[in-house]
């Protein structure tokens, strides 16, 4: 798999996440997390001022919030938490969005 800055990722590992989230997307082009479920996050920042961002290019989804969403990782012999910080709250969406970009700008092994 190879990112939209040309680095290649090395190393893939899985693992399951334990909430109730209908369903969590890996993408390679998002520049944020986002997250449409409010009870994900471990802290939370409501935003009034009308911020947006485009999806598909033309769409204007408005920002509902900015937090943390701490989730509990299923490794093959243990578990791990991973917190998302900087996390977009966008309740319009129909899934929720790890970006893989943003995990490798981080220096993450994904």
């Amino acid at each position: 798999m190879a990112l939209s800055t040309c680095y290649e990722i090395g190393q893939v590992n899985m693992a399951s996440i334990t909430s109730a989230t209908d369903g969590i997307l890996l993408d390679c082009t998002a520049t944020s997390y986002i997250f449409s479920e409010y009870h994900l996050f471990s802290s939370y920042q409501p935003l009034t001022n009308n911020e947006y961002i485009k999806v598909g290019g033309c769409n204007h989804v408005p920002i509902a919030g900015i937090g943390s969403v701490t989730l509990t990782m299923i490794l093959s012999n243990s578990t791990s938490k991973l917190t998302l910080t900087n996390t977009l709250h966008i309740p319009n969406l129909d899934a929720d969005f790890i970006s893989l970009k943003v995990l490798h700008c981080k220096s993450a092994l994904v």
